[in-house]
């Protein structure tokens, strides 16, 4: 009997991908809002530049939900399929809100 069993790092890393890229429409709920000189607060100014939601994101969203429908054709696993179709949905629902 065997009391340690070798980490399978593929399954870990195949199953850690696929909950970022389904938790990764989620970070774009957050508006940051826009920046203003006047304000205080030192972190608008990063917060509109850097984390806006409109601009490259957008397109990177949609490279997410392309490879997601991608993902969800070619895979053999049926959860891969199913998180990466879920995925891929969430993706393309945030598209007209951005």
């Amino acid at each position: 009997m065997k009391f340690s069993q070798p980490i399978q790092w593929s399954s870990i890393a195949a199953r850690l991908f696929c909950a970022v890229v389904c938790f990764f429409p989620s970070l774009l709920l957050a508006h940051p809002g826009h920046y203003h000189p006047d304000e205080t607060d030192e972190f608008d100014f990063f917060k509109a530049n850097f984390l806006h939601s409109h601009g490259a994101i957008d397109y990177v969203l949609g490279a997410v939900a392309l490879t997601c429908l991608v993902l969800s054709c070619v895979s053999v696993k049926r959860g891969v399929r199913i998180a990466a179709f879920v995925a891929a949905l969430g993706s393309i629902a945030l598209l007209p809100v951005l």
